[in-house]
């Protein structure tokens, strides 16, 4: 199967709407990529019908695994990459849980000879901190110290309760890239959680696109290398 999902807007409807119209968004297929040559898009939302508004319609009515090749992707694109403002790939999350010091050597930076955490430290993120591939992030002027976190984000797909550990990996619907952006003095307001440091709205990033499970070989030896690149603009 095609890997790369994605929630697109129309150029057109971007200039004139509220990028939270639903009428404005379109679950998009892309073409394959190599490199940066990513330009011809499938739209979904015209294949799939009704069952497939958005991202979190297809997740929940379980399209990804009954997508057909031969009917749903096609050679001819619908759209041009950049005809299109590209939104969050799942626009409305559910819940976003972030894992905090969840790098081996992560512990050891804090300097304090103490264990590695036995429990994940986990804390949430709202889903206005975060804006698709493209976007600006905005620095608020309550601080001087956005600074950018490179996350992989793991998109689930199944719904599950007590999920056994080796099942596990069989809800997961695919994985995308973040920047976990973080205004790191205001890590510091709170004793006991960074919540606080990680909500402000549009701090942080997802996208492009869900490079689905059925791509990924494991999940045990996944990489990101964050690029970042010296443009800011501060919120008034």
């Amino acid at each position: 199967m095609n890997p790369l999902i994605q929630q697109q807007q129309n150029d057109a409807a971007h200039n004139q709407q509220d990028p939270n119209n639903l009428q404005s968004r379109r679950t998009l297929l892309k073409d394959e990529c190599r490199g940066d040559e990513c330009e011809d898009q499938l739209d979904l939302g015209a294949r799939l019908g009704a069952d497939a508004p958005d991202m979190l319609a297809l997740l929940r009515a379980g399209l990804l695994d009954r997508l057909d090749p031969d009917r749903d992707i096609t050679t001819e694109p619908d759209v041009a990459l950049a005809d299109v403002q590209l939104l969050r790939p799942v626009l409305h999350p559910e819940k976003i849980f972030c894992i905090g010091v969840n790098y081996m050597n992560r512990n050891a930076e804090y300097k304090d000879n103490s264990d590695a955490p036995k429990y994940p430290s986990v804390f949430v993120r709202a889903p206005d901190t975060l804006v698709g591939h493209g976007q600006n992030l905005w620095r608020p002027p309550e601080s001087e110290q956005l600074d950018y976190e490179g996350e992989i984000a793991v998109i689930i797909g199944k719904e599950g309760r007590r999920i056994p550990e080796e099942d596990a990996e069989s809800h997961i619907a695919g994985i995308t890239c973040m920047n976990e952006g973080t205004l790191r003095d205001w890590l510091r307001h709170g004793k006991f959680n960074v919540t606080q440091g990680k909500n402000f709205e549009a701090s942080g990033a997802l996208g492009p696109w869900l490079v689905t499970s059925d791509e990924i070989e494991s999940f045990d030896n996944l990489t990101v290398t964050p690029q970042p690149i010296s443009r800011s603009h501060s919120v008034t």
